[in-house]
């Protein structure tokens, strides 16, 4: 295709539609991500809960 010519309506809808498959998957990535991140601190805060119940548990026993 040289400069003067318009893309084909075909070549323009599917890169219309690999733009919002690109915008789908993005989003899903970043949803993704955010699940891990809620993952990881809810990991790191049932290791602190589990801590603080230990270090009461001897301070009872103490």
């Amino acid at each position: 295709m040289d400069q003067n010519q318009q893309p084909a309506p075909a070549e323009i809808h599917t890169s219309v539609e690999n733009a919002h498959k690109a915008e789908e998957l993005a989003r899903a990535e970043r949803i993704l991500e955010q699940k891990r991140i809620e993952q990881h601190a809810h990991e790191e805060a049932q290791l602190v809960k589990q801590e603080l119940e230990n270090k009461g548990e001897k301070t009872k026993k103490q």
